[in-house]
């Protein structure tokens, strides 16, 4: 018959306590805001300086990047794309894709109560958010112009974990002009997806400004 150790059998005892202890207090500390909604992890924080890797898809007439099973957008219900991983690079993809998605239910003209739904999908709460859901009634969908925008290159301007600032370039080709503007916009991260912050009158941006060319910016787009 093996005779135990009571001294190290004592020893051993505390020492799973302990890592039983280490383990409960992970899971109480563990920040559950950073989760995505629908699964993503949050990847890599590197603020991406050279243009990130995507399959591009047409949302609407506005090309977006798509890498569902790391960045986002991970959910695509009625060809809306949602659900971006909690990084730099996530803000970035949902910046493209939330604009595109606006901009194709807008020409939906779609009923008020599914207008909400969309709004409430992509647009941060704020004084911004309740601009935009006061004039859903007031406004008429946007008219076809003759040309086309696209995404030409981004510049990450802040990101602080909760929120990025994220300034995208775009090219206007027209009938018989081409040339780049640019839009700088606000997102937030707020239950479990990035959001939109819109301006104090519901935009989600304030006017775009033209600029000479792609300096200063990431070149990256989908055609």
């Amino acid at each position: 018959m093996i005779k135990q150790n009571p001294k190290r059998a004592k020893q051993l005892l505390l020492a799973f306590l302990v890592i039983l202890i280490i383990g409960c207090l992970a899971l109480v500390l563990r920040d559950d805001s950073a989760l995505s909604k629908c699964g993503l992890p949050p990847g890599d924080q590197t603020i991406p300086t050279k243009p990130p890797k995507a399959k591009w898809e047409l949302v609407g007439k506005l090309a977006a990047p798509a890498a569902p099973d790391t960045i986002g957008p991970k959910v695509v219900q009625d060809d809306l794309p949602s659900c971006f991983a909690h990084s730099p690079t996530g803000a970035l993809f949902a910046a493209v894709n939330i604009n595109a998605g606006l901009s194709l239910a807008a020409r939906r003209n779609l009923p008020i109560a599914q207008q909400k739904i969309v709004l409430k999908r992509y647009a941060a709460a704020g004084p911004g958010y309740d601009a935009a859901l006061a004039r859903l009634a007031q406004d008429d969908p946007p008219s076809d112009s003759a040309g086309t925008t696209q995404v030409a290159g981004f510049k990450i301007v802040r990101y602080e974990g909760s929120s990025a600032v994220i300034d995208l370039a775009f090219r206007v080709d027209k009938l018989y002009t081409s040339g780049y503007v640019h839009a700088t916009q606000t997102l937030r991260w707020e239950d479990g997806d990035w959001k939109l912050v819109l301006t104090q009158t519901g935009e989600p941006f304030d006017a775009a400004q033209q600029i000479p060319g792609l300096g200063g910016y990431v070149p990256w787009s989908g055609v």
